[in-house]
């Protein structure tokens, strides 16, 4: 029983794994992108 929810637990997380890697991307981009803005705006 305990295994098999380890097992479902692991199935679960290496699905949201990508879809969590690909936020964390777009968060990074965003607050790249805005603080080339704000260094351009600033220069």
């Amino acid at each position: 029983m305990c295994c098999g929810v380890v097992k479902m637990l692991d199935w679960i997380l290496s699905l949201l794994e990508p879809i969590s890697v690909g936020v964390i991307v777009k968060i990074d981009t965003q607050r790249i992108s805005v603080y080339a803005i704000t260094s351009k705006e600033a220069a």
